[in-house]
C-alpha cells in the first residue's frame, strides 16, 4: 500500500514505517512485513518540516481475499494526515 505523510503542525515529526499497523477479520494486528519489493519506493524513516511531506509503500502480509482488513498509525510525535 501507498501512505503519504504531511506535517499539518508547527514542528518537526518523526515517521517510520513501524509506526503503521494492518488489522484482518481474524483479530490479528501485524507490523509491515520485509520484503525486497520496490524498495526503492519504500517508506523509510525520517523527519518532516512543518508543511513537509513525503510517501512511499508499506508492504503487509494478510490472508488472500480478506476484504475486511483495515489500516492505522501511531505516530510518534505531532499530527499528520494520510491518504491513499
Amino acid at each position: 500500500m501507498t501512505v503519504e505523510i504531511e506535517n499539518a503542525g508547527d514542528e518537526n515529526i518523526s515517521y517510520n514505517p513501524f509506526d503503521f499497523k494492518m488489522a484482518n477479520s481474524q483479530g490479528q494486528i501485524v507490523d509491515q512485513a520485509f520484503t525486497t519489493i520496490d524498495t526503492s519506493t519504500a517508506l523509510q524513516s525520517g523527519e518532516l518540516a512543518p508543511g513537509g511531506k513525503v510517501s512511499g509503500t508499506i508492504a503487509f502480509e494478510q490472508p488472500a481475499g480478506d476484504s475486511a482488513c483495515s489500516f492505522s498509525t501511531r505516530p510518534a510525535s505531532g499530527p499528520i494526515r494520510q491518504s491513499r
